[in-house]
This record gives C-alpha cells, sequence and structure tokens, in this order.
C-alpha cells in the first residue's frame, strides 16, 4: 500500500501540472474530469486488491492440499508455498507499476480530457482516456504453476544456517603462537584460512545445482544439546585437529602426567641394569666368602668393580634425572595419538611414550621403557663424562671467582654462566664452554638467547622465557605470510630490536627491549588476519563488497567519459590490475597483490580506495597514450650509445621512465608497442652500465688481493667493495648473478673484523698488570667497544678479564679520589671550580649537582669532564645557592662514584 501511495502522489504532481489548459472547463466540467480520473485510480487499486486476495486464497488452498504436499514434510511444503506467495506477491506489484505507467501514459495523450474509459469492451470515443490498457495489465490471480519447490526453501535455510554457524564459529579458541603441522601458520590462521574458504564455497552455491545435502556437507552439527552432539563436514575436518588454548592446558596436563611416570620408571630401569651387574659382582664375592680358602684378590677386584658399577649409574641416573627435570615437552598430534617428545631446542633428547584413547601407554619404541633405546640416546659410559665435564666447570668457575675481584654483580655473572654452561653441557653431553667475560658476559649470553644466535659463551633456544612468558626469538620472527608492507615493517621491527639488544647494558634493558618488540611484532597484522576482517566477525565486514561496488561505478564513470578508449575492454582491465574482488574468493597472493594489500583497518581501507580513484582519475586516451609511446620510443632511440658511466642516471630515469609507463598501459590494457619494439636497446644499455661498474668491482678486488693477504691497510678498499655490492645490487637486481663471484665481499670485511679483533687482543696484552695508566686502558676499552657486539664472541677470553680487572681497578682509584670545591660570584653567573687529589685520569667524568638549601633539595646540573663548571641558567638574584661535586666512571654498564665534595656556595648577584 505504501508503494501504491507513492506512485499516486507522484501522478497527482504530474496531474497537476498538466492541467494548466484545463481552466477553459466550467467549473461542473472541471469537476467531472476529477472524478473520472479519481474513479480511474480507484479502478486499478481495487483491480490490485481483488487479484491479491486471489493469490492469498490460492496459496491457502495450495497449504492445504495434501495431495501436493505429497511426501514433502508440513513445514518444508508451507515454506515452499512462502516462497511462490512473495514471488506472485512481487509479480502482481510489477504489474501494479505497470498499470500506472500505462495510465499516465494514456492521460498524456489526451490534451484536454473530457472524461476516462473504464471496463468498457468497445471504442473508446473520442477525448476520453482509455484506462482499460491499464487494467488489463493486472494479471496475476494466483501462485506461478510450477513454481512451488520444497527443495529450495529447504537449500536456503540450510544455507543461512549453515553460514551463520560459519561465520560464528570460535576462532578465537586457537592458539595464535603455534606452528600448526610445521605449515608456518598457527592454529588461528589455519582456523581462519579454513572459514574464508568455507563460506567463499557456500556463496558459490546455488540452487538447484546444490541441495541442502550439499550444504551440511559443508559443516553441521548433529544431537545438539545431548551427549551425542557432534559436528562434521569439510570446513570441520580442516579445523578439528587445531591446538586450542584448552587443548594446551590439556597438553600440560598430559606432559606433567606422562613426566611422573617416566621419570620413576627411567631411573627403575637404570637401577634394574645396576642391581644385574652388581649381582655378577656380590655372587663372586659371596663365592670367595664360602670357599675353604677364600682368594682376596678376587674379592678386592669385586668390590674394585662395585664402586666402578655404582659410580657409572649413579652419573647416568644424575644425568637422565637432570635431562628429564630441565629439558621441554613437546606433544605431537597423529592419527588421533598424542605423542611425548624430550626437547632441549629444537633437538629431540628422547621419545617418552604416548597418550592414546586418553590412557599413557608404554611402547617397546619408546627410550623410556626400552634400555636399548634409551642407551642409543645416551650411551651409558657418556654419563660419567658428562658428570666430569660439569664438576670440571664448577672447578672453573671457583678458580675465577678466586683469581678476580668478586662483587655481587661479578658473582651473579659467573653463577649465570656457570648455570648456563652446565645445562648445556647435561642436554648435549658435549662440554660447553665456561664465558671468563665478565664485564656484561650474562648481558652478552642473554642477548643471544634473545636474537636465536649463538657464541661460545651463549647457546641459542628457539623459545625464551621473559618474565614466565615464552616467547619466539628474533630469529623466528618470520616475515612471510604478509602483505609488502607489513613485512617490511616486521623486518623493520626485527632490524630494531637486534640492534636495541645488542646495545643493551643489562639483561633487564636487552629483555624490555625484546619485549617491547615482540609486542609491536605481535600487532602487525598477517595476510590471514587482515583477511579475517572482511569475515562475518570481522570489522570490515561487508565494507569489501561495498568498496568493490564503488571502485566499479567509479571506473564505469571514468571510462564512459571517454571518447577514445585505450581498449575495449579498459573497465574489466583496472578492475582486475587491482584485484577488485570479494576478500573471500581471493587467496592469500592474490590479496597480497590486491588494492586491499596494505589494508588493515577502516582508514587504510579508505586510503586504498582513494588510492584507485587517484589511478584512474584521468584515464588517459588511446591518441594519448599512442602519442607518448611514440615519444618514449623517439627517446629510446635517441639516447647516446654506447652508454658511460657518464650518462648512468639519465639511462636509469629513462629506463624507470618506460617502466611506469609500461605499467600504466598494462593498467588499461593499452599495447605499447612502439616503445617495446625498442626497449632492447635500452635494457642493453643497462646491462653495459652493469658491466662497467663491474668492471670497477673488479679493480677494488685486485687491490685488495695484491699481495696475497688482507691487511688493516686494505681497509678503505675493502668498505669500497662492500658499499659498491650494495649499491650494484639495488640497482641491477637482474644482473647480480653476473657477479656471483663477489659474494666473498663479506669475507673480506670478516677479515678486517678479525685484524681489529687481533689489534685489540694485543692492546690488551701490552698493559702491564700493574700500573698500567688510565689512558692506557681506556685507549684498549675504546678498541674492544669498537668491535661491537660480535667482539665479544671473538675476543679472546683471558685478555677480556684482565681488561675488566684494570677497569675495576680504575673505578677503586675513583672511589678514592678527594675533590675539593670552591666558588666566584660574578653579575648573572656563579662559576665552581674543584681540585682531585689521586688518579684524575681514572674518571671518566665529574657530577655537578645544585640546591638552595645545605642539607636537601639537590639536583644534578651538570656532567663534564673539566675540572669547572659556569652556572648562568636558574639563578635568582640574592638567592644562597649550594653545589657539591662527584667523579664517576661507568665500568660494566654501571657507574661507580668518588665521595661528595665538600658543599661550596655563593649568593647570585
Amino acid at each position: 500500500m505504501k508503494k501504491f501511495l507513492t506512485v499516486l502522489l507522484v501522478i497527482a504532481v504530474m496531474f497537476t501540472f498538466s492541467f494548466g489548459s484545463a481552466f477553459a472547463y466550467s467549473d461542473a466540467q472541471l469537476q467531472n474530469v476529477v472524478d473520472s480520473h479519481e474513479a480511474a485510480v480507484k479502478a486499478i487499486q481495487d483491480k490490485y486488491d481483488a487479484n491479491l486476495a486471489a493469490i492469498n486464497r490460492d496459496y491457502a488452498n495450495k497449504v492445504a492440499d495434501k495431495t501436493l504436499q505429497g511426501s514433502n514434510s508440513s513445514a518444508a511444503w508451507k515454506a515452499a508455498c512462502d516462497v511462490a506467495l512473495e514471488e506472485a506477491k512481487a509479480e502482481l506489484d510489477k504489474e501494479l507499476a505497470q498499470a500506472w505507467n500505462a495510465l499516465a501514459t494514456a492521460e498524456a495523450a489526451v490534451e484536454n480530457p473530457k472524461g476516462w474509459d473504464i471496463g468498457n469492451a468497445g471504442a473508446v470515443e473520442e477525448g476520453y482516456v482509455d484506462v482499460n490498457g491499464a487494467l488489463g495489465k493486472l494479471t496475476t490471480t494466483a501462485l506461478k504453476e510450477g513454481s512451488i519447490d520444497a527443495g529450495k526453501p529447504a537449500f536456503d535455510a540450510a544455507l543461512a544456517k549453515v553460514q551463520e554457524l560459519i561465520k560464528n564459529y570460535n576462532l578465537e579458541q586457537f592458539v595464535k603462537d603455534d606452528n600448526y603441522n610445521n605449515t608456518g601458520k598457527s592454529s588461528y590462521e589455519t582456523a581462519v584460512a579454513a572459514q574464508t574458504d568455507a563460506l567463499a564455497l557456500l556463496a558459490s552455491y546455488k540452487y538447484p545445482a546444490q541441495k541442502d545435502t550439499d550444504v551440511y556437507a559443508v559443516y553441521n552439527i548433529t544431537g545438539v544439546g545431548t551427549l551425542g552432539e557432534k559436528e562434521s563436514g569439510t570446513f570441520y575436518d580442516k579445523i578439528k585437529n587445531l591446538k586450542t588454548t584448552a587443548t594446551l592446558k590439556t597438553d600440560e596436563a598430559k606432559i606433567a602426567y606422562a613426566k611422573s611416570i617416566v621419570v620413576k620408571d627411567i631411573k627403575a630401569m637404570i637401577e634394574e641394569q645396576r642391581e644385574a651387574e652388581l649381582k655378577v659382582q656380590n655372587d663372586i664375592i659371596f663365592a670367595q666368602s664360602i670357599a675353604s680358602k677364600p682368594d682376596q684378590t678376587k674379592i678386592d677386584k669385586a668390590n674394585a668393580e662395585i664402586e666402578k658399577i655404582n659410580a657409572k649409574y649413579d652419573a647416568y641416573a644424575k644425568v637422565w634425572t637432570y635431562r628429564l627435570e630441565n629439558g621441554t615437552y613437546k606433544v605431537t598430534e597423529s592419527n588421533g595419538v598424542s605423542y611425548i617428545d624430550l626437547m632441549y631446542g629444537t633437538d629431540k633428547i628422547a621419545y617418552l611414550g604416548c597418550f592414546e584413547n586418553n590412557a599413557f601407554v608404554k611402547r617397546s619404541t619408546s627410550d623410556a621403557y626400552d634400555w636399548a633405546n634409551l642407551t642409543k640416546r645416551l650411551p651409558l659410559a657418556d654419563g660419567e663424562k658428562i658428570v666430569g665435564y660439569v664438576a670440571d666447570l664448577e672447578k672453573e668457575a671457583a678458580q675465577l671467582k678466586a683469581t678476580i675481584y668478586v662483587d655481587g654483580d661479578v658473582a651473579i655473572d659467573v653463577d649465570a654462566a656457570l648455570a648456563d654452561a652446565i645445562e648445556e653441557t647435561y642436554m648435549t653431553g658435549a662440554k660447553a664452554a665456561l664465558s671468563t667475560v665478565l664485564t656484561n658476559s650474562a648481558v652478552h649470553a642473554r642477548a643471544h638467547q634473545l636474537l636465536g644466535t649463538t657464541c661460545a659463551g651463549a647457546t641459542k633456544t628457539d623459545k625464551v622465557t621473559v618474565n614466565g612468558k615464552k616467547y619466539d626469538n628474533v630469529n623466528e620472527w618470520t616475515a612471510d605470510g604478509y602483505s609488502y608492507g607489513n613485512a617490511a615493517t616486521v623486518r623493520g621491527i626485527k632490524s630494531d630490536v637486534r640492534a636495541a639488544i645488542k646495545a643493551a647494558k643489562t639483561v633487564a634493558e636487552a629483555e624490555a627491549a625484546f619485549v617491547a618488540a615482540y609486542e609491536k611484532y605481535d600487532a602487525v597484522l598477517t595476510i590471514a588476519e587482515q583477511k579475517a576482517l572482511f569475515t562475518y566477525s570481522g570489522s570490515l565486514y561487508k565494507k569489501d563488497t561495498a568498496a568493490q561496488a564503488e571502485l566499479n561505478a567509479y571506473i564505469q564513470y571514468k571510462v564512459a567519459l571517454l571518447s577514445d578508449a585505450p581498449s575495449t575492454d579498459v573497465a574489466t582491465k583496472i578492475t582486475n590490475y587491482f584485484g577488485i574482488a570479494a576478500v573471500a574468493t581471493m587467496t592469500d597472493a592474490a590479496f597480497k597483490d590486491s588494492y586491499l594489500g596494505e589494508v588493515v583497518d577502516e582508514a587504510s581501507l579508505q586510503d586504498a580506495i582513494a588510492e584507485v580513484k587517484a589511478a584512474v582519475d584521468g584515464i588517459k586516451s588511446a591518441a594519448t597514450l599512442k602519442a607518448e609511446d611514440k615519444a618514449l620510443r623517439d627517446k629510446i632511440v635517441a639516447s647516446a650509445r654506447p652508454a658511460t658511466l657518464a650518462n648512468k642516471d639519465a639511462i636509469i630515469a629513462l629506463y624507470d621512465e618506460y617502466l611506469d609507463f609500461a605499467d600504466y598501459c598494462k593498467m588499461v590494457g593499452y599495447t605499447n608497442s612502439q616503445s617495446n619494439a625498442v626497449v632492447g636497446l635500452l635494457t642493453d644499455d643497462v646491462k653495459r652500465l652493469a658491466g662497467l661498474e663491474k668492471d670497477a668491482l673488479d679493480e677494488l678486488v685486485k687491490a685488495i688481493e695484491k699481495d696475497g693477504k688482507v691487511t688493516l691497510d686494505d681497509r678503505a678498499n675493502v668498505e669500497a667493495l662492500v658499499a659498491g655490492m650494495d649499491a650494484y645490487n639495488d640497482l641491477y637486481p637482474e644482473y647480480a648473478l653476473q657477479i656471483a663471484k663477489y659474494t666473498t665481499q663479506k669475507d673480506y670485511e670478516h677479515l678486517i673484523f678479525l685484524l681489529d679483533v687481533d689489534a685489540a687482543n694485543k692492546l690488551i696484552a701490552a698493559l702491564p698488570a700493574y700500573g698500567a695508566t688510565a689512558a692506557q686502558i681506556k685507549e684498549a676499552r675504546a678498541a674492544v667497544d669498537a668491535l661491537g657486539f660480535n667482539g665479544i664472541c671473538y675476543l679472546n677470553d683471558t685478555m677480556m678479564t684482565k681488561l675488566n680487572r684494570l677497569e675495576d681497578s680504575l673505578a677503586y682509584d675513583v672511589e678514592a679520589l678527594k675533590i675539593t670545591a670552591g666558588s666566584t660570584a660574578k653579575k648573572g653567573s656563579i662559576t665552581v671550580k674543584w681540585t682531585v687529589k689521586g688518579n684524575a685520569a681514572a674518571a671518566d667524568g665529574y657530577q655537578i649537582w645544585k640546591s638552595t638549601k645545605k642539607n636537601s633539595g639537590y639536583k644534578k646540573m651538570f656532567t663534564t669532564t673539566k675540572t669547572s663548571y659556569k652556572n648562568t641558567k636558574g639563578l635568582k638574584k640574592g638567592t644562597r645557592y649550594y653545589y657539591k661535586v662527584r667523579a664517576y666512571k661507568t665500568v660494566g654498564g654501571k657507574n661507580v662514584y668518588s665521595d661528595w665534595s665538600n658543599k661550596a656556595y655563593r649568593i647570585a648577584k
């Protein structure tokens, strides 16, 4: 009825305008005309109402007709009739619109109507409006024959139900930091992809090509709310084995249960083997003890063997106990079985058993229940070697503490280094190195762990624990699975955090930098997470559809403005170029290449839409592109040849111009045949430039290798080679394979680095053990610091220990300094000067603190290496200011200080 009233209003307005000449009628005649028009409108509405009533009666009869219902359920049959009813109503509404249009056309054909002919079967009198044609448009009085199909509503209901179930599936239950089946994707990412694929598949289903059974084959739940509730379908098959937060807790429980059994059983197995060997020796002793003439030599030998056996099995049990208590446990699911492995980093130490049907199974293949397997993992004799290595490490640590100055921090460093070395020794079986580089050794080792790298004093593990939470180390952070922009962001985060961790002065500082970077890394959306924004529960749900419609309309509009299109299917070409399609139908690669590739929120979606619009604004005509193509061809042909390094910039700029033009032509579907015909000349020019630059690199290599060895004198050439190689590969990536022999340029760089390490070692070695000056020590420290983080990995441990001890001695000298301060005042300034008694060269500098009170309120004002300070700011005339000074030195990332000077004071003038 609302639709009818709207149409009626339009017609009334129209006739108000068209009756401009009706004022020639008398009032009575005009009233008759108006009445006749209203009668025509009523006649059409009455017929519409009558037809609608007939449709409803036909609907009611068909719903009640059991013969028509056949084998269908009452609900399915009624739903099918409902669909047919809506279709019939829609058809009748369309006919009504056609009737109004027919009436308006008939009225427009009669300039000054005398009246309206309604229901007359004969000819219409001249001057009258024929309403019969409009009434004849209203023909639908029943449900369309054959339109009732009980399968369609069942399909529609199933489709709507399953789509909602999949859209609302709780994906947040899946773990986001695992690597599901080594696919490089987490369980969560895998679930998001499965959801997207399932929804895309359902969106492609059309009745009658697919039935409700096809829909339920994608996903279904039966027995809802009962013990027999069951999920099924292709979507469920893809997610049923993914790890959830619940399975993680289950894994923890399985590990704890298995561990409690395995520790006990392995110890029992070791004791069983011990008892078997001891029995042999005890039998010898017993036999001799009851013999008429006991052989004491045999008894002594047996007792000695018993000691050896006990030592051997004590050590073996000790190693396995350590491994079981300190290793990490991994649960692997396969065919419904949970396998439990003992791990150290990425190395499997032992297979312990499995859970099958929620019961822990002891299989003969398990290392925990088979002596041959256990000793294959760790030979019996190796137990004593490992325990011996650990004893050696403990002895080394004790000697280290006894031979150097040890304060609380240094003791912690030694103990931490010892704990790391013991762990590596027990878990790998090889003796680890105990780092004697005390200053920042704990920081250095921790930095390696966080970075996922290694050196003599640090062991690499894939997982690191910070503040009780496990993380992947930095090396495990991958840029795979991200859009181009987000991959670059990840690489930037990794680069920044590597520098920050290497520069850290304390473990806490390194860990804080790591956690802050991880939070940034974790916040960067993967392609799967970006696509998930467009799923039902995503923040951009349906907005990609709106964006497609908006962009397609915009592209069509811009193309329509062209009188000379660059191609016959330019709109399609542009649409495909930008990848304007439904997200649900996109592969990850297609999404990455589409205009949505960098979309992470509503704002970036709008930016992407704006970028596409900007790209298609002012689409060039075919004539324009043809002219530009010819001009570019002429420029390429006219370029000076042969190419030289002198005109390198012009050649590269022309090549970039060609690439940009070719890309634009690709976007609009234009074939740039003229420039394409001569681009070979340009690529030859670029290839020649690459060859010329390669020749320059050749000369650098010759200069470096002129005497068959690399020395520090070659540093400048090596740095030039490295810089040249980087620039070359940036500019000529397509020709990089032509210079494969220069991959050794990093070796040259490393050789220079090793020479710098050797020089630093020699500087330290030349320092006298006692009496080294502060300048000498600082020079050696500067050489060490110049080597950066990697220097600690290569420097001689003994030399570093010596340097640390000498720096400690400077710290004592700084702490022993006596400082006397004095002050003078002039208008607008107060100058503080001080004298230093003791080894002033040991100090890195001095801190000046200031207050308006003698015994409180001091704040640090300035740091200097001089022995004076002029205060010109923050002074108020007539106010007395107090100053005190102390020396400081930075040792191991921490400051040590002298005592405070006396308090010097002056009244500001």
